[in-house]
Formats: C-alpha cells, sequence, structure tokens
C-alpha cells in the first residue's frame, strides 16, 4: 500500500497516507513560531497501522475491511434517493503523484470517483469527479471520510453549523446531522473549536462544500464532539459525471471566518452579495382556514362564504402605511378533492380555490384586492409550488354542492423550463388580478433558485409593476434573488450563545430576513429583539388581519421602517432595471416613534 508522503503549503502539511488523510499538520501565521502543529488525524485506537490489527482500512470515499476484504462499506446507490441499499464494492484502487497533490483512483460496481487532495495556501482542498458507469439513472450515496479533530479530552467543543443562518452551541458532544439543501439549511459549511486557554491556544477547524449543490442532490453533515462526517447523494444519468469539493481550513480559537474564508470566496464568485429586489418592509398575514368559514371535518368552506369574509377589507385602514405586505393563506381546494389518492399537505395549487368561496360586491378578485391598493397595501399570497396538479375539475351539482374529478399530482423539478411555465401559470391569474408578491412555502424542488427568479422576472414583465417572491427557510443561494423567512423559535433567543444568524451578516449582509408570527411563533418579546438585532430583518407581528394597532406594534414597525431605510440607502438606491431605478424610497409610518405611545398597549396574542 505504500508509507505515504508530505505535501506542504505556506500554512500546512499533509500527511497523505495511500486512499486517506492521515493528518494535517497547521503552522499558525500569528504565533511566530516554525513548528507545525498537528489538528487533525487519528487516535491510536483508530490508528492506520494494518500491521498493528486495525480491523478496517480508511479511503477518502470508502473503506475496507482488512481481515477479509470487503469493501464499499458507505457507497450505496438505487434508482431513487428512497431507495438506496446497494452496497458498491471496490475492484480496484490506485494512486499517483503529482507536485502538488496526490491523486486517489477508485473504481466501484458501475462507479468510478477520481480525487486529488492538495495542501493549498490556506486550506486543504479535497476535490472528486463522480462518474456513473451503468446504463441507467442512478443516485449514489458517497462518503467523505475525514480524520478526527486532535482537541484535547476535556469537553467544550463549541460548534458553529450551516443551519438556522449560523447557529453556535457551546459544549457540544452529541452527535447530530442535517442535509444540505434543506428549507432552513444556510450554506453547507461546519466549523468547530475549544477555548483557548493560558497554556494552549488552540485552533479552529472549518469544514465546507465548495461546489454548487442543488436539489435532488445534497450533503448530510454529521457532527461527533471531534470529528464531522460528510456523505454526498448525487443523481447522475448514464455516463454521466459530477464534480464536489471540501475545503478544510485552520485558524486560531474562535476565528470561524477565517477557516471557512474559502467557503465565501466560493460563494462570493457563483452568486450576487447584493439582492436584486427591493429591501421590503413588515407583514401581516391572516389563514382563510382559520376563520369561522371553515369547515374543518369535511375540509371545505362552507357554502356562501365570501372572501370578505375570510379577510375583512374594513380593517386595511388599520394596516395602510403600518404594513407593506397583507398575507394571505390558504384559500385553495384541499387534496382530499383535488388529488385523494396522493393527499398533499398546504396545496400547491393556490389557483384553484375552493368553490364554495365567492367575491360577492367584489364580484372577483380583482375587485377584492382593489381595497388593499387603495390603502397602498401590496397583497401577497402564500403558495407550495412543490407540485403541479393534472386533470382536477370541479362543477356544481345543481343542489349546492360540487362534483369533483380528481387530478393527478406532479412532481416538479425548475431545473427545466416546461416545470418553470406549468408552475407560473397557477400563479399568472393572481398576478393579473393585482397581487404583487408571493410567499414560497417549505420549498425543496430541484432548481429552485431559477423558478423563484424566473417568476419574478417574467410576471414583472407581462403586468408591468414590481414583484416580490419571499422564500421560507433561509439559504444563502435565496439571499439574492428574494427575502426569506427563517424558520426560527423562542428557543433559539434564550441561549447566552449566538444561536441565529452569524453566518448571514458575514456571507450576505443586505439580505432581509422575517420573523415573528409564523413558522415557529416567536413570542412578542422576541420578536422585538429580533427586529432591532439587525438592519436585515423584517417583522410579521400579527397572523390575522389587525383591528387595531398598538403601542408595541408602532415601535416595532418604526423599528422595520429604520432596517428598511438603512438598506435602501446601502443598496436600493442604486439598484436599476433596464438604466432606472427600480426601488422607491420607503414611506415612513403614520406615527413617528416618539407618539407611539399615544396607541393602546399590546395586551397579548
Amino acid at each position: 500500500m505504500g508509507r505515504g508522503r508530505w505535501l506542504e503549503g505556506s500554512q500546512f502539511q499533509l500527511r497523505e497516507a495511500p486512499g486517506v488523510i492521515e493528518s494535517i499538520h497547521w503552522n499558525d501565521p500569528s504565533d511566530g513560531s516554525t513548528g507545525a502543529r498537528e489538528v487533525i488525524g487519528y487516535f491510536e485506537d483508530r490508528g492506520l497501522d494494518i500491521m498493528a490489527g486495525n480491523p478496517t482500512r480508511f479511503f477518502l470515499h470508502s473503506s475496507i475491511r482488512v481481515i477479509d476484504e470487503s469493501g464499499g462499506q458507505g457507497w450505496r446507490f438505487g434508482t431513487s434517493a428512497q431507495s438506496l441499499g446497494s452496497a458498491v464494492p471496490h475492484s480496484h484502487i490506485q494512486y499517483s503523484e503529482l507536485s502538488d497533490r496526490v491523486i486517489e483512483a477508485t473504481d466501484g460496481q458501475n462507479l468510478r470517483v477520481r480525487s486529488s487532495v492538495v495542501a493549498a495556501k490556506e486550506s486543504v482542498l479535497i476535490q472528486s469527479t463522480v462518474t456513473n458507469l451503468s446504463s441507467e439513472e442512478r443516485f449514489y450515496e458517497l462518503p467523505l471520510n475525514i480524520p478526527y479533530v486532535l482537541f484535547p479530552e476535556h469537553e467544550g467543543t463549541v460548534r458553529l453549523r450551516g443551519e438556522a443562518g449560523g447557529a453556535i452551541s457551546r459544549d457540544f458532544s452529541q452527535n447530530t446531522s442535517w442535509e444540505y439543501p434543506g428549507v432552513n439549511a444556510y450554506a453547507p459549511v461546519v466549523a468547530l473549536w475549544r477555548e483557548a486557554t493560558e497554556f494552549d491556544p488552540l485552533f479552529t477547524v472549518g469544514i465546507a462544500v465548495v461546489s454548487p449543490i442543488q436539489r435532488p442532490d445534497g450533503v448530510t453533515f454529521e457532527e461527533q464532539n471531534r470529528r464531522v462526517e460528510l456523505t454526498f447523494l448525487l443523481k447522475l444519468p448514464p455516463g454521466g459525471s459530477k464534480d464536489v469539493a471540501v475545503a478544510i481550513g485552520v485558524a486560531a480559537s474562535g476565528e470561524w471566518s477565517k477557516a471557512l474564508a474559502d467557503y465565501r470566496r466560493f460563494f462570493q464568485y457563483h452568486h450576487s452579495v447584493v439582492p436584486q429586489y427591493c429591501p421590503p418592509g413588515a407583514m401581516v398575514t391572516a389563514s382563510g382556514t382559520n376563520t369561522a368559514q371553515y369547515d374543518h371535518t369535511n375540509k371545505r368552506f362552507y357554502p356562501g362564504t365570501e372572501m370578505r369574509d375570510l379577510f375583512p377589507p374594513e380593517r386595511v385602514a388599520t394596516m395602510s402605511g403600518w404594513y407593506q405586505f397583507a398575507g394571505f393563506w390558504e384559500t385553495a381546494i384541499d387534496s382530499t378533492y383535488a388529488s385523494p389518492t396522493r393527499p398533499v399537505q398546504k396545496e400547491s395549487w393556490v389557483h384553484l380555490f375552493d368553490p364554495n368561496i365567492g367575491f360577492g360586491v367584489d364580484q372577483t378578485l380583482e375587485g377584492f384586492l382593489s381595497h388593499f391598493q387603495a390603502a397602498e397595501v401590496e397583497t401577497l399570497w402564500f403558495t407550495r409550488p412543490n407540485f403541479g396538479l393534472e386533470g382536477y375539475a370541479a362543477e356544481s351539482d345543481g343542489r349546492g354542492g360540487h362534483l369533483f374529478t380528481p387530478g393527478r399530482v406532479l412532481d416538479l423539478d425548475y431545473t427545466y423550463a416546461s416545470d418553470r411555465d406549468t408552475y407560473l401559470s397557477y400563479l399568472e391569474p393572481l398576478a393579473a388580478a393585482g397581487v404583487t408578491a408571493f410567499y414560497v412555502d417549505a420549498f425543496d424542488a430541484p432548481g429552485g433558485a431559477a423558478f423563484v427568479h424566473h417568476v419574478a422576472r417574467e410576471l414583472e414583465a407581462r403586468h408591468g409593476r414590481k414583484i416580490t417572491m419571499i422564500v421560507e427557510g433561509v439559504r444563502d443561494v435565496y439571499a439574492g434573488i428574494s427575502a426569506q423567512i427563517p424558520v426560527i423559535s423562542d428557543a433559539d433567543f434564550d441561549s447566552p450563545d449566538p444561536r441565529f444568524g452569524v453566518l448571514v451578516p458575514w456571507l450576505t449582509p443586505y439580505a432581509t430576513l422575517y420573523g415573528g408570527r409564523i413558522n415557529a411563533t416567536l413570542s412578542a418579546d422576541h420578536t422585538e429583539e429580533f427586529v432591532m438585532q439587525s438592519i436585515q430583518h423584517q417583522p410579521i407581528p400579527l397572523a390575522g388581519f389587525p383591528n387595531t394597532a398598538s403601542k408595541e406594534f408602532c415601535e416595532w414597525t418604526n423599528v422595520a421602517h429604520q432596517n428598511r431605510v438603512a438598506l435602501y440607502q446601502s443598496y436600493g438606491a442604486n439598484l436599476l432595471r433596464d438604466g432606472v431605478p427600480y426601488c422607491a424610497p420607503p414611506s415612513a409610518p403614520p406615527l413617528p416613534m416618539s407618539r407611539c405611545h399615544e396607541l393602546p398597549s399590546f395586551t397579548g396574542w
């Protein structure tokens, strides 16, 4: 198998045993010493010496049991992401050495992986090309074996993970896992460190995926006390290949931003740091199914229900000036009637209203929305565009009821223009009636970023007005094309450590995030804390259209206005479409902060 060799970068020495990273030594550029400290490696009880009796040989993407020479542990494949199960045994492994890297070439059952390990200037870079050698499309699950972070034995590992915009947890010891992309997975990065002491300055290890990943592909991070395991899921056509890359950076204790610097450079190269949407303002939402007009037993609105019964337009005056958006939730026909053989939560077909909903004196959706337009409140519609529906129909039964023809649910892949156009046709009638914003809920379909961008631009071109897209969750790749609503709760604030958003201002400092009475609901105190935490934050103070304003809402919306103005001045005023200014200066709330005390106090949710 060979004895391995050393590779060197300006701050790193990399011990490369055949097929595995045996150890990484780091020269701390700040301490002035010339020695290198071992920061990643294997403990004595997990050594790599086969002759010493170690039963398993670890390779970059697999392992071999020495006793019976079986291989491929961790490699799996299937015809779908849900059917993985077959092991992929090795048939051949070989190595070659260049001046600055080591190459590992592994052949498995209808799969080939070519990897290189490079000790670069500020990190160790692992690059792999995965090729499907079979004659059918396959999903492959491929691990990346990284040795242990060599912290001292005492407890107290600190972890920064890419979930929730970058949450820090201390005294981390339990094994947990999360996946990118995911609704609340912000970036594919992890950093581990121990607090420095007088006798040991210690260090931070950052691990980041520095290659594009979008559904249906993904990467799972499993974080242990002193180790991070990565597993890639890749969909490959017959004969197709994909590249994945991982950067391992090291910095002083607590300096996670330096340890993850490779990811920041990668992101800034591929994505816009400055948003391409105007800085949005505060939002209020209401759900049709949370009203007395909804029959929860039959999952229908009662006959004779009017849109103004669900969302009373007489309350619009109390929103004017306080909220930019009034959000409308759950008015579509339930899947009990539209797709009973494949029920879908939070129906994706938002254009198909329950036939029991009428418009009364307003006559049409456009007439209903005109009340909001007159009050200069933009209307936002809830949508969950993970699925399409084909063949559904509803008609009157002549007795005050309806006859339904169930449809077939379609899985949509927005990497295809045809699927983007399919869902665009669902949103078109709403935009034509005057809806100017869409909230994209629990969205994890392939090609999501392409879909969000396509919808906004296409509807703007058709109707000559600005269209705002707001996406549930928080993900770095969406930050430049839409505002986002992270799934955060009170527990994320009940900690001395930063529990949310550490990565967001570092990577996407102008992105807008919403928090409050939605998703994992925040209390009044934590909603206030969220809004005042950063100029990036906007509130959703109420679930349900308000009857009156309150002193607290007045204060929150004033802060929200200040945040919006700050973002407008930082980038919005310079945002152009076709060479002309795209964003208008935000209008001030009806009452300034100094007069909020004139309103009644908030009495609770």
